[in-house]
Formats: C-alpha cells, structure tokens, sequence
C-alpha cells in the first residue's frame, strides 16, 4: 500500500524543528520522533520502500501522512534522488531564514557542538575555502554560506519532484504562515482548516555566548548572498525583510 509521505528537508537553524512541531499538531499528520537524532535515511545508500516505512512508521495509522524532519537533507542532491525513486509523490517541505542570519546561527551551533574553533572573521569569510568533509557528519559542518545558498540547494528538489510538490515556508513569516499552510494541506488532503498554536518558548535555540560580528563581516554577507538572494526571487516572493537587505 502506497502512503502518503511528508519530507521536511531544512535548512538548518532556520527554526525547521518548530516548523514540524506545528505541522505534527495537526492530527492527520505524524511526524518521527524524538526530533534529533534525525532520521537521515536518505543520505546514505538507497533504501527499500517497505523496509523504510515498517522501520519508522510502525506506530502510525494508515489514515495519517507520515512525516519526517531531516536538515541535512536539503544540502544532498544524492538524498533527493534516492527519495524520489521511493516516494515519488512524496511532499516535501522546506523552511528558509535570511541568509546572513541562518548562516551566523550555523556558526553559533557548530561553536556549541565543538564542531569550530575558528573565529567568525575567518569561518565567516566568503573567501575562506573550506577544507575536507568531516567523516560521520551528515553535512559539511563549515560550510555555513553554501547552506545559506537556497536556490542551488533547492532545485535538485524541484526537479526531482516538481515545483507542485515542493512547499516553502519562512522563519520570519512563519506566524503568518495560514496560506502556505493551506496549499501545503490541500496537496496533502487533509483538513486545511487546521491552525496551529506557537509555543512561547524557541526550539533548538544556540546557546553560544561568540562575541558579535563586525559591521564590516555583516555587510560582506550581505553583499555575497545579494545575487542568490535574487534568484531565488526569480521564483518566488521573498520575505520583504529579505529584499531590503539584498
């Protein structure tokens, strides 16, 4: 029996696991838990349909789509193939911040992981070239503006799935979300009536206490993601915070 699958693929530190928890409110949708570790069953070599859904979706009702958050997802073209090939009429949703802000929380983030020892002048750096991939992570852990580049990560997804599939949200609209929400429920054919509650407190917060960065490193990101930024908006419509700050 084919089901009806949900793929919440990223980006990193762009609020994706307060996104799913407001998807997982709704009652006809059953997101994996606990939320980390993730899942990541994409990212390696291809999986059986059934083996992937008896493995992770035991637990849940036929009736229900059944939904999984991995971040590491949306920076893998491999991942969305491999998807694709098991779940062709899977949706799959992604969440994206303003790229100099999720790019500076992924630094925080890898400084409270251990992950980076650099200052944010140097890892930061548009003409910092980045070293070797670090075995046992799921994504490039330095590789803080590649991730924030969405429209490169974004399009192997497109085109393995069609842009009718590929649902975006916002980390600065995402309170505002009601549109989105519904087209995202009608794909799905569930309740589109459905609102959800915003919980008080953020998930999966930085905690990193790294000094702020400089006028001038702000406006260099600013300056590099400003064409990407337009690319993207060839698209789609950008948050208004976004285009102001292209």
């Amino acid at each position: 029996m084919n089901h009806r699958h949900l793929f919440l693929i990223g980006a990193q530190r762009s609020a994706s696991t307060l996104l799913a928890s407001l998807l997982d409110q709704h009652p006809q949708i059953d997101f994996i838990k606990p939320w980390r570790p993730e899942p990541k069953a994409y990212l390696g070599d291809p999986i059986d349909h059934d083996e992937y859904d008896a493995r992770w979706f035991a637990r849940f009702q036929p009736s229900t789509v059944w939904a999984e958050k991995t971040t590491s997802y949306m920076s893998n073209p491999a991942a969305a193939t491999r998807m694709a090939t098991q779940h062709p009429s899977a949706t799959v949703v992604a969440i994206l911040r303003e790229p100099v802000a999720r790019a500076i929380s992924n630094f925080r983030f890898s400084v409270d992981n251990g992950l980076e020892t650099r200052p944010a002048e140097v890892a930061l750096d548009p003409d910092t070239r980045l070293g070797a991939r670090d075995l046992g992570i799921s994504a490039h852990p330095h590789d803080y503006l590649g991730r924030s580049r969405y429209v490169e990560a974004l399009q192997p997804w497109v085109n393995a799935f069609g842009h009718r599939s590929v649902h975006l949200f916002f980390t600065e609209e995402i309170a505002a979300s009601t549109h989105t929400a519904r087209r995202l429920f009608d794909q799905l054919d569930i309740d589109n009536r459905f609102r959800w509650t915003i919980p008080d407190d953020p998930m999966n917060a930085s905690t990193s206490s790294s000094p702020e960065l400089s006028p001038c490193l702000l406006e260099r990101l600013a300056h590099y993601f400003a064409p990407w930024n337009a690319a993207l908006a060839e698209c789609i419509e950008l948050p208004t915070a976004w285009a102001e700050g292209s």
